[in-house]
């Protein structure tokens, strides 16, 4: 049962860092463009969505070096 409990945490915790990740982006979204390009604005889940899309396609890939 304390697993449990311990697991309920870590997915609270995750959950409140990523939407307060996603807070900023939200704002600014809201704040800008919709003045600059006319676009509709965001709920704070689709800022999550745009987050993470946007860390999937602009995101750091593995550096490999061959050699030395």
């Amino acid at each position: 049962m304390e697993a449990l409990a311990v697991m309920f945490w870590v997915l609270v915790t995750w959950l409140v860092f990523a939407f307060l990740a996603a807070l900023p982006a939200w704002l600014l979204w809201n704040w800008l463009m919709p003045q600059i390009f006319g676009l509709p604005p965001l709920g704070l889940l689709q800022a999550f969505g745009l987050l993470v899309l946007s860390s999937l396609v602009f995101g750091s890939r593995p550096k490999v070096k061959f050699g030395s």
